[in-house]
């Protein structure tokens, strides 16, 4: 329990720090630009900065929590179908994974038409239908990368099996030990992408106005679509999704190491070393 209680504060030092940084850093590149772009004067970029602070923040929230909900309530179905195709359709494993694969590579602006169609009429709020259009655009996807990481346990779960383990019970104890790191760095990577969604959910905010993301704020204040241009929205916004991106990627890039150091003591644990010493010594004295 210290030990879970040390890492735990370890981590959300890491974590705290590296959110510090990045928002200075964001705010130190707003400041800057707008002061060489706008040509403002400090008095007036402070002004200008503080007037666009709810609306960034405002947007920061609607585009991580859409993005969340849509991964977290995409994950449990991809998992669900990984198993069946790797697991419980093992025969059938290649064609099944061609067809996840290839739907995996529809077009986003896809989705985005059909939540437009489809989805946008039937749901009045836009936070719910921003998010049915995210889990519809990562399922497969995330289907496609547990499938991958489903296949190499799959000689182990069929040994498992061949010893009288029921399915449920190599999953809980074999798979998920093993994948938890995995899963946790395909879930994260999800939520960057899904984050990082423009036209499409562009195309579903246009049926209902007023709401954006920080992608799809980005593309109205630049004037893409027709609207007049903000440089300083532009910018506050862009610095607070390379935030959120960079976060993202700094909590993969802790679990990945993470799990090199747990390979690394697994491979050098006292009892595994011990077990060896017996062995070796089992064997000097069969040949003695």
């Amino acid at each position: 329990m210290k030990r879970a209680g040390e890492k735990l504060m370890r981590v959300g030092a890491f974590l705290g720090g590296t959110l510090v940084f990045l928002l200075l850093l964001c705010v130190g590149i707003v400041g800057v630009a707008l002061l060489l772009v706008e040509r403002a004067s400090a008095a007036g970029m402070l002004r200008s900065v503080w007037s666009l602070a709810p609306t960034g923040l405002r947007l920061t929230a609607f585009t991580l929590s859409t993005a969340a909900a849509a991964v977290a309530l995409s994950f449990p179905l991809a998992w669900a179908l990984s198993t069946a195709i790797v697991f419980l359709r093992p025969r059938r494993l290649q064609r099944a994974r061609s067809a996840v694969s290839g739907a995996s590579a529809i077009p986003a602006v896809v989705f985005g038409y059909l939540g437009l169609t489809y989805f946008a009429p039937a749901i009045d709020s836009a936070w719910w239908g921003v998010t049915v259009t995210l889990i519809l655009m990562s399922l497969m996807r995330h289907t496609l990368e547990l499938t991958r990481i489903h296949e190499r346990f799959y000689p182990a779960v069929e040994a498992a099996q061949s010893l009288g383990a029921y399915i449920y019970e190599t999953m809980l104890h074999t798979v998920f030990p093993l994948a938890r790191r995995e899963y946790l760095t395909v879930a994260l990577r999800m939520l960057a992408r899904c984050m990082g969604e423009g036209v499409a959910i562009l195309l579903v905010l246009s049926a209902y106005g007023g709401e954006d993301t920080l992608v799809t704020g980005i593309l109205r204040a630049a004037g893409v679509t027709g609207e007049e241009s903000n440089v300083g929205l532009v910018l506050l916004l862009a610095g607070l999704l390379t935030a959120l991106v960079l976060l993202v990627n700094a909590v993969i890039s802790l679990s990945l190491s993470g799990e090199r150091r747990s390979g690394g003591m697994d491979e050098g644990e006292p009892g595994q070393r011990e077990s060896e010493r017996e062995e070796r010594h089992g064997e000097e004295k069969t040949a003695q």
